[in-house]
């Protein structure tokens, strides 16, 4: 797990890196999709609030998604906790990546434009591993 989120989160770090620096200037390949550094002061959709309260609401969602992720090891299926575990290791290191950016910058950088919105590869992690999270849950029962 430390291997795939450490990965992910270097590759997003990275991107985030070069955003800052060499790739600052948009490369559009066309109207609705390319690379577009965008500074988001906002949470999801680019809803403003203050920046300790973002601070805080992350701190309060790394850490539910880290005592699930601790829950997760009481597991009896193999399959299921390798799943589950991979899910919250996405989550994990996407949620780190822009917490991290919040504290270093106040604002996340977001780099990828698809149709309307910018978003970045940690976006992209958050989302791909609740979707599994989920996926996961649905399955058990």
């Amino acid at each position: 797990y430390l291997l795939l989120g450490g990965v992910f989160l270097f590759i997003d770090r990275f991107f985030k890196w070069q955003s800052r620096g060499a790739w600052s200037a948009p490369r559009p390949i066309d109207d609705y999709l390319g690379w577009e550094p965008y500074l988001n002061r906002g949470i999801a959709f680019g809803i403003e609030l203050p920046p300790l309260l973002i601070v805080i609401f992350s701190t309060i969602i790394i850490g539910i998604v880290g005592c699930l992720f601790y829950r997760h090891f009481g597991l009896q299926d193999r399959m299921m906790r390798l799943t589950q575990g991979a899910a919250l290791t996405l989550v994990l290191s996407g949620a780190i990546s822009n917490f991290v950016d919040r504290l270093l910058y106040q604002y996340t950088i977001d780099y990828i434009r698809i149709f309307t919105g910018v978003i970045n590869l940690a976006d992209v992690l958050i989302v791909a591993g609740f979707v599994l999270y989920f996926w996961t849950l649905r399955k058990v029962r």
